[in-house]
């Protein structure tokens, strides 16, 4: 049987990755990969953790606090779920940092493929 999704999870990294200049993590990000982050007070990278926030983007690497964080804020991109996402549905961001469909906020990305909930991890086309 093909596979009804056009852009397999495994693809989203065909694009280069996009550094935001001067991306440091302010805290231990190296279980938050794939979440969207944004841009502290001072300057440094963290987990956006304001529901339907503005993001910088979503981290590609797992750094330490006080190290480069790798954020890709254009292009394609996997991310983390925090309910389920259906192909070409709009999403902004949780509590927590992680992909649902967009309600309220900012829309920071499309689906490129349907993730079936919390924790799935699907292609964005991301809008930051």
């Amino acid at each position: 049987m093909p596979n009804p999704q056009p852009y397999p999870v495994s693809s989203a990294f065909e694009n280069p990755v996009t550094h935001v200049i001067g991306a440091v993590a302010d805290v231990d990000l190296r279980t938050k990969q794939f979440y969207f982050v944004k841009r502290t007070t001072t300057g440094t990278i963290d987990v956006q953790t304001t529901a339907g926030g503005k993001c910088c983007g979503v981290l590609q690497d797992k750094p330490k606090a006080g190290t480069e964080a790798n954020v890709m804020d254009r292009g394609d991109s996997k991310v983390v779920c925090g309910a389920a996402v259906a192909i070409d549905q709009d999403v902004d961001c949780d509590a927590q940092g992680r992909a649902v469909p967009h309600t309220t906020g900012v829309v920071v990305g499309t689906a490129l493929t349907a993730g079936a909930g919390a924790g799935s991890i699907i292609a964005i086309k991301v809008k930051v």
